[in-house]
C-alpha cells in the first residue's frame, strides 16, 4: 500500500476533487428529489383542499331552504324571484356576490367564485339556482389557509432535516465511493514502482552489452552491423528513459511529502550542462539566461556560471521546496524535448525568472524548432501522447506527462504556447520557498 506523509499527490487530489464533485453531485440529486416529492405533495393537498371546500358548499347549497341555520363556518345567501337578498346571520357585510346572483339567476349556471374582503378574511363561493330560488354559500377560509401554513412549515422543516441527513449521507457515500479507486491507484503505482525496479537491471545490462557490441563491430571492420549495433544502444537508451520516468512518477505518489529547498537555477545549469554533447550533435544552440552573469552558452566552447541568482538582479536565487530529482527530471525532460524539435542551427533558452518574495519562480524553455499547435497544446501532457515526427521516428512517452505530474506535486503549474513553424515555448511556474 502506498504510504503518504506531508503534502497530498496529485492523485490525492485528483480523488478528492473527485469525491467532492459526487458528493456534491449526490446532494443535489436527492435534495431535488426531496423538494419535488414535497412541492408535489403541497400541491396535491391544496388541490384537494379547494376541492373539498367547493363539494360542501355545492352540498349547503343543494339543502338550504332558508337562511336560520347555516353549515359550521359558512354563510348563506337567498333571494326568490322578485325578493329581497336574505343574508344568514353573522354574514360579514359586503361578502354577498351580487353579480353572480344576478347572474345565475338569469341563466341557472352554477358560479364558483372568490371574496377577499377589506379586513382581509377570503371567502369561497358557489352560487346555486332551484327552480325559482337562487342559493349562495360562502366558506370562511381563515381555517384552511392556518392549514395550509401548517402544512407548508411541517414540509419544509422535514425537507431541511432531510436535506441535512442527505448531506451526511452524501459525504459518506462519497468516500466510500472513491476509497476502492484510491486503493487501485494506489496498486497500479506500487506496480508500477516493482516492475520498473525489476527491469532496470536487466536493461542497464542490455544497454552495456550493447554498447560493447557496437564498439567490436566497429573494430571489426563491419560498419552496417556497428550501425544496427548504434541503434540497439539508442533504444536501450529510450526503454531505460522510460523506466526512470515510471520509477520518478511512482516516487512521487510513495512520498509527496518529502521537500527540500531546490536551486532551480542551479538545476536549470546542471541540466544544461548535462545536455551539451547533444545539442552538440544536433548543431542547436543551448544558452541559460540568469541575472548577475550574462547568458550561459552551453553548447562546445561554453562556460557553466558557478552561481545561478534571479534575472531581477537582486542575486536571490530561485530557491523552491520540493523534491529535486524530480524537478531535476521535469526540467531535464522539457529541455530533451526542446532539443529534439529544434533543426540544426536553432536555438533553446531556458530562462529563470524570480518573482517577489513568496510567490512564484517561473522556467521558461523556448526553441525555435518546429512548434506546435496551440489548439492541441494540452494533448502534449497526456501519458505516452505521440508526439510529431522527428527523422524517421515519432517521440512518445511519459515525458511531458511526467514533468505535468511534477509539476502539480509541487503545487505549480507547466503551460505549452507556440505556433507551428515558429517554436513552441514551454513555462513552468512554482511557489518560492519562504525565506
Amino acid at each position: 500500500m502506498t504510504r503518504r506523509t506531508g503534502r497530498t499527490s496529485a492523485d490525492d487530489r485528483l480523488l478528492a476533487a473527485a469525491r467532492r464533485r459526487l458528493t456534491v453531485q449526490v446532494a443535489l440529486a436527492v435534495s431535488a428529489a426531496i423538494l419535488l416529492v414535497g412541492t408535489v405533495a403541497y400541491l396535491i393537498v391544496g388541490y384537494e383542499q379547494r376541492q373539498d371546500v367547493d363539494r360542501q358548499l355545492r352540498a349547503a347549497a343543494a339543502r338550504a331552504e332558508d337562511v336560520d341555520d347555516p353549515p359550521d363556518g359558512m354563510a348563506l345567501f337567498l333571494r326568490r324571484a322578485g325578493g329581497p337578498l336574505q343574508a344568514s346571520r353573522g354574514a360579514p357585510t359586503g361578502l354577498a356576490d351580487l353579480a353572480a346572483i344576478d347572474a345565475t339567476a338569469h341563466d341557472g349556471a352554477t358560479r364558483s367564485s372568490r371574496r377577499r374582503l377589506d379586513h382581509g378574511a377570503t371567502f369561497a363561493l358557489v352560487t346555486v339556482r332551484r327552480r325559482d330560488l337562487v342559493v349562495q354559500t360562502a366558506y370562511d377560509l381563515a381555517n384552511l389557509e392556518r392549514q395550509t401554513d401548517r402544512l407548508l412549515l411541517g414540509l419544509g422543516f422535514a425537507g431541511i432535516l432531510g436535506i441535512g441527513a442527505v448531506l451526511l449521507v452524501s459525504v459518506v457515500v462519497g468516500r466510500r465511493a472513491i476509497a476502492p479507486l484510491r486503493e487501485a491507484l494506489d496498486r497500479q503505482r506500487q506496480f508500477v514502482a516493482d516492475a520498473a525496479h525489476e527491469l532496470r537491471t536487466p536493461l542497464t545490462l542490455l544497454h552495456t552489452r550493447a554498447q560493447v557490441f557496437e564498439r567490436t563491430a566497429g573494430k571489426a571492420g563491419v560498419p552496417a552491423l556497428a550501425a544496427e549495433a548504434g541503434e540497439i544502444v539508442a533504444d536501450s537508451r529510450r526503454l531505460a528513459d522510460v523506466i526512470e520516468d515510471l520509477l520518478v512518477s511512482a516516487e512521487l505518489a510513495h512520498n509527496p511529502g518529502q521537500r527540500t529547498r531546490v536551486d532551480l537555477g542551479r538545476v536549470a545549469w546542471d541540466v544544461a550542462a548535462a545536455a551539451q554533447a547533444y545539442a552538440a550533435e544536433l548543431a542547436v544552440t543551448l544558452t541559460v539566461e540568469l541575472a548577475d552573469t550574462p547568458p550561459g552558452d552551453i553548447s562546445p566552447g561554453g562556460t557553466t556560471p558557478a552561481r545561478a541568482a534571479n534575472p531581477a538582479g537582486d542575486g536571490r536565487p530561485a530557491v523552491i521546496l520540493g523534491a529535486e530529482p524530480a524537478l531535476r527530471r521535469a526540467v531535464s525532460a522539457l529541455v530533451d524535448n526542446a532539443l529534439g524539435h529544434t533543426p540544426s542551427g536553432g536555438s533553446v533558452t531556458v530562462t529563470i525568472t524570480v518573482g517577489d518574495p513568496g510567490g512564484c519562480i517561473t522556467l521558461r524553455i523556448t526553441d525555435t524548432g518546429q512548434g506546435l499547435d496551440p489548439a492541441a497544446a494540452e494533448d502534449l501532457f497526456a501519458r505516452f501522447h505521440r508526439g510529431q515526427q522527428i527523422g524517421d521516428r515519432r517521440r512518445f512517452g511519459l515525458g511531458l506527462a511526467l514533468v505535468q505530474e511534477i509539476v502539480a506535486n509541487h503545487g505549480g503549474t507547466v503551460t505549452a504556447d507556440g505556433a507551428v513553424g515558429r517554436g513552441a515555448t514551454f513555462t513552468l511556474s512554482l511557489p518560492a520557498a519562504p525565506p
